[in-house]
């Protein structure tokens, strides 16, 4: 019978820099991540980590449910699926996982929760997925200490969203003031509105993200 392994908070972090130590390279995170895929959700709740709650509320606040099975989401850094498991109790049914680690995403395989498994790493430049694909796309946990996941990616986002598609995306709060790893972030998101490429929805607050983190959760509409 698995016994459940309580973690404290200074291990959790250590779990959480070992996948984004500065100066290590994309394969050593990923190497880090498929150590840690097993035990990854456990580790996470145990601490109250709430990201894929947050942004699952904030689509459903914008996508009627006799709607919900009928678009193709894409979530992006799917992981181990935290985030298709509360779609799908909302009545989401297309959905794809876009993550760099396979052994995150053979976890989501466990489960069924995800129609596509791509194990890809977004950054600004075109992945091999044709303009205009999705509905929607989800963000949740991919921006982390030493910038997992360029600022530059929300621009492969909207060209991925058909025009009137969704994107929700969630930041700890610590990581966007100036100095921080994503101090670019807020910036380019509201360059990419006045170029028109996209409106916001909403902006809004989100506390403790996971143990004493606050963070920001955004909805765009793609234009």
């Amino acid at each position: 019978m698995s016994t459940t392994v309580i973690i404290d908070e200074q291990e959790l972090r250590n779990r959480i820099k070992s996948t984004a130590l500065k100066n290590i390279t994309r394969e050593e995170s990923q190497r880090a991540y498929d150590k840690w895929a097993p035990n990854y959700v456990q580790d996470l709740l145990q601490h109250g980590y709430s990201s894929h709650i947050a942004v699952c509320k904030t689509l459903c606040e914008n996508v009627p449910k006799d709607k919900r099975n009928c678009v193709r989401v894409l979530d992006v850094g799917a992981g181990t699926g935290l985030v298709a498991k509360k779609l799908r109790d909302e009545g989401f049914t297309n959905i794809d996982a876009l993550d760099p680690s396979e052994s995150m995403l053979n976890q989501a395989k466990k489960d069924n929760l995800y129609n596509q498994y791509i194990v890809k790493y977004i950054t600004g430049s075109p992945l091999d997925i044709p303009e205009n694909s999705y509905d929607v796309i989800t963000g949740s946990g991919i921006f982390v200490e030493e910038a997992h996941v360029p600022c530059e990616a929300i621009k492969e986002m909207i060209r991925l969203v058909k025009p009137g598609g969704t994107i929700v995306l969630i930041c700890r709060c610590n990581l966007i003031g100036p100095g921080d790893p994503y101090e670019k972030l807020p910036p380019l998101m509201a360059k990419m509105e006045k170029d028109k490429k996209w409106t916001l929805v909403s902006r809004s607050s989100w506390t403790r993200y996971y143990m004493n983190n606050d963070a920001i959760v955004w909805c765009y509409k793609v234009l």
